[in-house]
């Protein structure tokens, strides 16, 4: 096993590395037969060597179970507990860790898009609007700030640099952040409304179906990821589970202005 977690962990750091497209996902047919825990202890094993695996919000700690949790209201909960369909989202650390347990009945295929080309195709149709993206926007961090700070801050979408995109993005956290503070306008509207369908289009997005004993490791900055509603049968145990990490790098490239700002309010700690 601890042969296993370096070679993985070698072959991950190449795919995130500079230059690279920031998106590594592990498949193997030998890794569909361990056991639940030792699925989770080889990509929490990875991870460690990886970065540091950061604190989530409390009760969950370093792994989150990723599961339909049936919440009162899909659209307003958080996406990891509920089954429906969840927009394009950075995740707030340097790196995001889903590893696949079971997978759903039907549906749940995870799609992902590199933030450079939204940037470029927003360059071409709308640079107003990618301008607008460049400055601060407000967020509202909905209780994933850290105990005792402001849910409230503000924080870019894209960086300046065009040839060195970075990108954070949320379609709920942006649009609540403008209601907070009393900025949401139609245009605040058009334009999320805007990302999240230039995101979407499928000639731009990577689709993938994750089974068990495949992960995915992608780059916050770099590369976006959604994901289509599904459906669990309880009966046949096709009941879609996944655990999330989420990780501060050991080698972290220097945060474009602004993105530090965010980083350092949903900072609770790491391990290490």
């Amino acid at each position: 096993m601890t042969e296993l977690v370096g070679d993985i962990a070698q072959a991950i750091g190449r795919r995130l590395g500079p230059g690279a497209p920031g998106l590594a996902i592990v498949a193997h047919d030998d890794l569909e037969s361990l056991s639940d825990g030792q699925l989770t202890a080889l990509g929490f094993g990875v991870s460690v060597l990886l970065g540091k695996p950061a604190l989530q919000r409390p009760p969950e700690g370093f792994i989150v179970k990723v599961e339909d949790q049936q919440p009162g209201n899909v659209t307003t909960a958080p996406g990891y507990t509920s089954n429906g369909r969840m927009g394009m989202h950075n995740d707030p650390t340097d790196v995001a860790v889903l590893t696949c347990l079971a997978a759903s009945a039907e549906g749940g295929e995870n799609l992902f898009v590199s933030a450079a080309a939204v940037h470029d195709a927003l360059a071409r149709e709308a640079p107003a609007v990618l301008e607008s993206f460049r400055r601060p926007w407000t967020w509202d961090l909905r209780g994933s700030q850290r105990p005792g700070s402001s849910p409230i801050v503000d924080s870019p979408v894209f960086s300046l640099d065009p040839d060195n995109v970075k990108c954070r993005f949320g379609w709920l956290l942006l649009h609540e952040g403008a209601r907070a503070t009393g900025r949401l306008t139609p245009d605040v509207d058009v334009a999320l409304d805007l990302f999240e369908e230039v995101a979407r289009r499928p000639e731009l997005t990577l689709r993938h179906r994750l089974r068990r004993g495949q992960s995915v490791w992608l780059d916050n900055y770099r590369v976006l990821h959604a994901r289509e509603a599904f459906e669990d049968r309880v009966h046949t145990d096709a009941v879609r589970r996944l655990i999330r990490i989420w990780l501060w790098l050991h080698d972290r490239a220097p945060l474009p202005p602004g993105f530090s700002a965010f980083s350092a309010a949903i900072d609770r700690g790491s391990l290490g």
